[in-house]
């Protein structure tokens, strides 16, 4: 009777002490802020994939922000215009609207990790492209959420909103082949952290 009831107090601390190992083990979703300066250029591609008359661009940006130095990479594709004009400009400057239409993003940090990002399509938001005639400057405004990644980033959700100031460079024939630009990133990330684990 006595073993029977050592044994059972053994078997109940095993017990005890892998479900405590399980509980450090789980997963905690952790709120963080997000910034990034960057600066970089915008290549358009002569490619229209869904048959809506609109182009897709390539963006390539280096910046550094909270969690360090980073390279991204984004394809953009904008709508035709549809007779909107932004209406931050002085009356007699044009400056036309283009929406955004789709975007992915993807960003690289120093350590390797990668955080994947593509456009919110909430209609209240209004990502788009302003457009200045005559003096070939752009202005963004563009929503993004997050849809997870790798390394810290792996499982990560969220929403970011990036603002661009651009500069058209290169043209053929009145065509926009390279502009520059530069551009902040503000959001909120919701990193997974294990309890067992330190942040960094």
């Amino acid at each position: 009777m006595i073993e029977k009831i050592k044994e059972r107090q053994i078997v109940g601390i095993i017990c005890t002490f892998l479900v405590s190992s399980c509980l450090v083990l789980v997963s905690t979703a952790h709120a963080d802020s997000f910034k990034r300066t960057a600066s970089g250029w915008i290549n358009p591609v002569v490619a229209d994939i869904n048959g809506e008359l609109s182009r897709i661009s390539v963006i390539t940006t280096h910046g550094t922000g909270k969690f360090g130095q980073s390279i991204s990479n984004s394809m953009t594709e904008l709508g035709i215009f549809a007779g909107e004009f932004c209406s931050f400009a002085p009356p007699e400057v044009v400056v036309i609207r283009l929406p955004l239409v789709a975007r992915t993003n993807v960003t690289r940090f120093a350590n390797g990790d990668l955080l994947f990002a593509t456009l919110d399509l909430d209609p209240f938001l209004n990502s788009s492209l302003c457009i200045d005639i005559r003096n070939r400057t752009t202005v963004s405004e563009v929503h993004m959420v997050i849809t997870g990644g790798t390394g810290k980033f792996a499982g990560a959700a969220g929403t970011l909103s990036i603002t661009t100031n651009g500069t058209q460079l290169l043209f053929k024939d009145d065509v926009i082949l390279q502009s520059g630009l530069t551009e902040i990133t503000e959001g909120e990330v919701f990193l997974n952290y294990y309890d067992d684990e330190e942040d960094d």
